[in-house]
């Protein structure tokens, strides 16, 4: 999910929303998003998970 968030802006589009424990995103992307963050490290689960607030 999180990781998506700067092939997304390469494209000249912009995420809604970005979910995950960030450790994939650039740091560029994190300024320009950083109102669309919402950051979960929680290492046992996924990113698809934490987005869906499944186990």
């Amino acid at each position: 999910m999180d990781g998506g968030a700067d092939t997304i802006l390469a494209h000249g589009f912009e995420p809604d929303l970005i979910i995950g424990d960030l450790d994939s995103v650039a740091k560029d992307t994190r300024r320009r998003c950083k109102q669309k963050i919402f950051e979960n490290p929680d290492p046992d689960r996924t990113d698809l998970n934490k987005s869906v607030g499944t186990i």
